[in-house]
């Protein structure tokens, strides 16, 4: 049986933006279909070293994809959210969800309404450093 191929496309190109870039680079069954970011010039030059087709038009190619990855500022992700929901269910946003309460139970709503699968991604909660951080932390307050 051959493995389904994972279709992909990347929001935002910062550091944690190249970092998902990174990682589903090296993945067999992934495909990077677009990378977007705001800065057009940027994601041409990161487009043209993996050999990755860059968009300035996100929604002329979620119809192409299974899954995206918002890895833009905060304050941009529940607009993103909202634009890739129209037409992708499998969603995976950078902590935090949004930049606002509101925001976030909106994003909350829009998930529940259209069975979308998002995940909020919290990878430091597994750095090392930072699990030692809240053991001293912890430690501390019992002193």
């Amino acid at each position: 049986m051959q493995d389904k191929l994972v279709k992909i496309g990347l929001i935002g190109l910062g550091r944690m933006g190249q970092n998902h870039l990174r990682v589903l680079s090296m993945l067999k069954n992934v495909e990077i279909v677009f990378i977007y970011d705001i800065d057009l010039e940027k994601a041409k030059a990161i487009g043209a070293s993996h050999a990755i087709s860059v968009t300035g038009d996100v929604d002329q190619f979620l119809r192409k994809v299974d899954a995206v990855i918002i890895a833009s500022p905060t304050f941009t992700h529940a607009d993103y959210v909202t634009q890739v929901a129209k037409q992708v269910k499998n969603i995976f946003v950078e902590k935090p969800l949004a930049d606002t309460l509101s925001k976030a139970k909106s994003l909350w709503y829009l998930c529940q309404e259209n069975s979308l699968n998002v995940q909020v991604g919290f990878i430091e909660r597994y750095n090392p450093a930072i699990q030692q951080l809240k053991n001293v932390l912890d430690q501390s307050r019992k002193v």
